[in-house]
């Protein structure tokens, strides 16, 4: 075996990475003033690195995990890594097995597809890299990063007007071909497509009123899946193990101590925050009608919510929390985009914005400050 223990001082260097891109973004001016931070300058040396940050993922466990098998199969003639998809096995057999090379062939085009969804939506401004930085900078931890940022650059060229058909058959192409990236992009997907529906003041009123209801079907559902009274294989068309849903239905969930809950607190208030701040903005004080770009930008916004609100329903359930992690971790793909163009249209800040910045600020360096403490005691 090649186990690699966790490098807590690699970690830092990728949380030294992380503060360079909030610092290019210049979170005081949105603090302060969210219109002055409608600039672009600095947006190349950002996405450098946010790419470097994710190719060479130093802060994410499962990035060891994989370099550990990598360095096993580079033993044999023939190896595939049992559980990934047929799309990830046949490039780690291109780049015969180098670790980083196969890495950097999966999150460039991923981070490729996320700067290409801000310049088409011409949001490149230092607003979103401020939001980008805050909610979405972490999010190369897995794989299925690639099939998310794909799947949204799909839509992205589906859904705007300004876009031509032959723009719109490149959105919906992409859109069908992101299901071969994870096994879980047919959720993703289904969010897509749900996000088509409208979503006014009723129908968010009715979700809150609708949520603990929602909530009991869930665990419910859960039950049967897990029980095999009903049967799920929508992943099993993207190669490897096969669908995989019973297995983290199964899963047992862990228990919290003190400690455990109020870092869930640190972690969740800001991402809840921001999505009522958008809920604010956008359906009830309809920051997004009349401007251009309308459609795509108020279509995004939906899809933050499908995907946050339906991971929520699945946070009370008396199994693993992957499902609410990973469900919930679509939704922060599209919530960057949306947060970033209702900053630009603020007329000046507020304690939306302020505490919004703060809380994602704390958080952030509450997960830097106890995953260094964890990692340097190994």
């Amino acid at each position: 075996m090649f186990y690699l223990h966790y490098s807590y001082q690699l970690s830092l260097l990728c949380i030294f990475i992380s503060i360079l891109m909030i610092i290019i973004a210049r979170p005081q001016n949105t603090f302060r003033e969210p219109e002055s931070n409608n600039l672009e300058k600095g947006t190349a040396l950002f996405f450098l690195l946010y790419t470097i940050n994710s190719v060479f993922a130093f802060w994410a466990a499962d990035t060891y995990h994989m370099w550990e098998q990598f360095k096993e199969g580079s033993l044999y003639t023939s190896f595939e890594i049992w559980g990934y998809e047929a799309i990830y096995n046949w490039l780690a057999s291109i780049v015969n097995n180098d670790y980083f090379l196969w890495r950097a062939c999966i999150w460039i085009p991923a981070c490729t597809f996320y700067y290409l969804c801000a310049k088409k939506l011409n949001i490149l401004n230092k607003n979103f890299l401020l939001a980008l930085a805050l909610f979405a900078g972490w999010m190369a931890y897995t794989r299925g990063m690639l099939g998310h940022t794909m799947l949204l650059f799909g839509v992205v060229l589906l859904v705007d007007d300004n876009n031509n058909k032959f723009e719109r058959f490149v959105g919906m192409a992409l859109l069908c071909v992101s299901y071969f990236f994870h096994k879980s992009m047919y959720v993703n997907i289904i969010f897509a497509l749900i996000a088509f529906a409208p979503l006014g003041k009723r129908s968010i009123k009715i979700s809150f009123i609708a949520y603990p209801f929602l909530s009991v079907l869930a665990s419910i559902l859960i039950s049967k899946i897990v029980s095999g009274d009903i049967i799920l294989s929508l992943g099993e068309g993207v190669g490897g193990v096969g669908d995989k849903t019973v297995n983290y239905a199964s899963l047992e969930r862990s228990a919290s101590n003190i400690f455990g809950i109020i870092g869930k607190i640190i972690t969740f208030s800001p991402q809840y925050l921001a999505l009522f701040y958008l809920v604010n903005r956008v359906v009830f004080k309809k920051y997004f009608q009349g401007i251009r770009q309308e459609k795509v930008f108020t279509y995004l916004f939906r899809l933050t919510y499908v995907a946050i609100y339906i991971a929520s329903l699945f946070y009370f359930v008396n199994t693993s929390s992957w499902i609410y992690d990973r469900f919930k971790y679509m939704g922060l793909f599209p919530l960057p985009f949306v947060l970033a163009k209702v900053w630009s249209m603020e007329p000046k800040s507020n304690k939306w914005i302020k505490c919004i910045i703060i809380l994602q600020l704390l958080s952030l360096f509450f997960d830097w400050s106890m995953q260094t403490y964890h990692w340097y005691g190994l």
